[in-house]
């Protein structure tokens, strides 16, 4: 191809590729009014953060929608309308309630990206398994304790996120082992794992040629499983370290010479743990209770209930409280007192906390304004706690 050829070629694609992302901007549209003036004409449609509760049968117009982005908003439910949408590509429903993916949306047969991240689910819907043409799929945060072994329906499946989600205390997904016949997801190429609780991998995990990425932070293996050794293809590894030893890691680093390893010192996610503190002030008392808590980098949030007994006079106290660390530390905690013996005395009220913190431990001062028959209780302290993971 001559030097003037191969620049009328250039700027022939270079105007075509313009042109395009023109005709997308002007398809996009953040209105379901507006977009339903002009149904054929809507490409994108973008509802997210919009508070919907329902999404109204009209969606089903849009014959020609490419991209249909949902985050964000209140929705439960899903229109049986929704599979009249022949040509969309991707759906965003990040951040909704859906405790269910209905069985319209097995009629999207060119959807190539699905976010359900954030959710109810409580495992992958059938409708999604039928999506034989998708390539990415976003589960992650959900309430997945077992992963069916029929994800493998899913032959074209590039990217698979199933994390179980930094989510304060109760909800993400906790997923404890993968399907036997996971290894026949042969066209995977980034598998995200983090925040569950798995201790091995299946020996299938091995026929995944193509996995490049992989993330298994915070889960529970002993060492860099070997199943992950096996696979050359590999090229990003992240795992929690939990004491795997410099000899271990030698030998990650000569069966994975091109591969990086990130190893992960800190825990992070949700944990249950034992919530073991003590208060000094005018008097001294020993608290023991249960706590769930959230940890992000240098941040934790938690939540505990705790009983105490106060030594001198005699008292027992049970509290309820939360608190962050994010070096400093504040907390607001609901206290009662009563005392024990004959005589009964009771004190109910509230103490505000301030002081420093870290992760598992905090020091911190704080006052209690308490209202009730018992007065012996420490309205001024200073108090120490530390958590015990189980």
């Amino acid at each position: 191809m001559s030097k003037k050829g191969f620049f009328t070629l250039f700027f022939i694609l270079w105007f075509g590729a313009v042109g395009e992302l023109r005709a997308q901007k002007s398809a996009t549209f953040n209105s379901l009014e507006e977009a339903l003036r002009n149904p054929d004409k809507v490409r994108v449609l973008n509802l997210g953060g919009q508070k919907l509760e329902t999404l109204p049968a009209d969606i089903g117009k849009f014959k020609n929608l490419r991209k249909l982005i949902l985050q964000g908003n209140k929705l439960t439910a899903l229109p049986a309308e929704i599979a009249q949408l022949t040509q969309l590509q991707e759906l965003d429903l990040y951040n909704n309630k859906l405790k269910d993916i209905p069985l319209s949306v097995a009629s999207l047969r060119t959807l190539k990206r699905l976010d359900v991240g954030k959710n109810r689910l409580r495992e992958i819907p059938a409708s999604v398994l039928a999506l034989d043409s998708l390539e990415k799929l976003y589960v992650y945060s959900n309430r997945i304790k077992h992963l069916t072994p029929d994800i493998t329906r899913l032959k074209r499946l590039k990217e698979l996120r199933l994390g179980g989600g930094l989510r304060f205390f109760w909800n993400g997904n906790k997923i404890k082992s993968l399907p036997a016949n996971i290894g026949e997801l042969k066209e995977l190429e980034e598998l995200h794992l983090p925040d569950n609780q798995l201790r091995s991998l299946p020996a299938s995990f091995t026929n995944l040629k193509k996995l490049r990425y992989l993330e298994l932070l915070h889960n529970r293996f002993k060492q860099v499983p070997a199943e992950v050794l096996a696979l050359d293809s590999v090229r990003y590894v992240s795992i929690w370290d939990r004491h795997f030893g410099d000899k271990h890691k030698a030998d990650v680093a000569t069966r994975l010479p091109r591969t990086r390893v990130l190893y992960e010192p800190k825990f992070e996610g949700n944990f249950t743990a034992l919530y073991v503190g003590m208060m000094q002030g005018k008097y001294t008392t020993a608290h023991l209770g249960i706590a769930r808590a959230f940890k992000k980098d240098f941040v934790l949030v938690g939540m505990g209930l705790l009983g105490g007994y106060q030594f001198q006079p005699q008292a027992y106290t049970a509290r309820a409280g939360v608190w962050i660390n994010f070096l400093p530390t504040v907390g607001l905690s609901v206290v009662h007192y009563g005392k024990l013996g004959k005589e009964r005395q009771y004190a109910t009220g509230f103490a505000p906390e301030i002081g420093v913190g870290k992760g598992m431990w905090r020091v911190f001062y704080s006052y209690t304004w308490a209202w009730g028959s018992f007065r012996d209780f420490n309205r001024h302290a200073v108090q120490a706690q530390y958590l015990v993971r189980f």
